[in-house]
């Protein structure tokens, strides 16, 4: 779990310390369970907040192009160029 904790984390200004209550992190650690899948066939769907407005797609852009991460990037001008008007 700090491991993953620590990996996700990374490149936030504010990553989560993991720092909660022992009983806390008790009850929460019960939840998680582990395993292992063998993909035989995948499939995708873009999902690039169509159905959202403009205003919150630009604010999802912007937070992700502030992360630094290449993939959120990416991510970000895939979204971007998704929803550009013609001449944009």
């Amino acid at each position: 779990m700090e491991q993953t904790i620590a990996y996700y984390g990374a490149g936030m200004d504010l990553p989560w310390d993991g720092q909660i209550p022992d009983h806390v992190y008790g009850r929460l650690i019960q939840g998680v369970v582990g395993f292992k899948i063998r993909i035989s066939r995948m499939e995708g769907q873009w999902k690039l907040h169509q159905d959202h407005s403009t205003q919150r797609r630009s604010r999802l852009i912007g937070h992700l192009r502030q992360t630094g991460d290449r993939d959120a990037i990416r991510i970000a001008d895939t979204i971007a160029a998704a929803h550009a008007k013609p001449g944009e």
